[in-house]
């Protein structure tokens, strides 16, 4: 006799049916769904930016439209090969000496001493005017966004 219950009548499978009960698995259920939407939330929310931060031949935007970024933060764009880029921010047109160039990447970083000075706190714009390397300005096009500084 264990706990008043004679041991002919009790039964192992008695113990592990109070251990996995309806409220558990429901519980257990829920669970892992809500970890999957997570997941695949996550995963799309990663796929949707790649697909904003780049336009055309416009390789990589930087910062990112929407992104808040440091108000000494960089602004510009990376080109696909073969195209040259000119850079305006806040209806400012950048100076080719003020724009940094490696390979192909257009960067201006505003800050003392430069033609947008630093950048306060809000919404700001920028576009990017750019042409096939080939054929010149004459065939410029523009691409722009906003973003906000901190």
């Amino acid at each position: 006799m264990i706990d008043g219950v004679p041991a002919q009548t009790r039964s192992p499978t008695r113990g592990l049916a109070n251990v996995i009960t309806p409220r558990r698995l429901v519980t257990t259920a829920l669970l892992l769904l809500a970890v999957v939407v997570s997941v695949v939330g996550l995963q799309s929310v990663k796929d949707q930016r790649a697909v904003v931060c780049s336009h055309g031949v416009v390789v990589s935007l930087v910062p990112c439209p929407g992104d808040t970024d440091l108000r000494q933060g960089t602004i510009g764009v990376v080109m696909a090969n073969g195209w040259q880029a000119s850079l305006t921010v806040d209806n400012t047109p950048i100076p080719q000496d003020e724009v940094v160039v490696r390979g192909q990447q257009y960067l201006f970083s505003p800050g003392p001493g430069s033609i947008t000075g630093a950048l306060s706190p809000g919404q700001h714009s920028a576009t990017a005017s750019y042409y096939p390397t080939a054929i010149g300005p004459a065939d410029t096009q523009q691409f722009a966004w906003s973003f906000r500084t901190s």
